[in-house]
């Protein structure tokens, strides 16, 4: 859901640096991927973001939003 991408700061207000939009998970609940729309692909931060996805794949220098990342940009 929306409210899934917003991170609440301590007040109670969305922090900066969020997406209010349908992640466009490929089959949530039980597929959390990113779908080849997702507005999530490519717009992380990789400072204080873990090396790996995951699954234990690397992160690119893009990463995606989520414990995923996209390896195929095609879909």
């Amino acid at each position: 859901t929306e409210a899934g991408l917003n991170a609440m700061t301590g007040s109670g207000t969305i922090a900066s640096g969020n997406i209010s939009a349908d992640p466009m998970f490929v089959a949530a609940p039980s597929d959390l991927r990113l779908g080849a729309t997702s507005r999530c692909a490519d717009t992380g931060t990789a400072t204080g973001a873990p090396a790996r996805d995951y699954t234990g794949r690397m992160r690119d220098a893009k990463p995606d939003i989520g414990a995923y990342e996209r390896q195929s940009r095609g879909g």
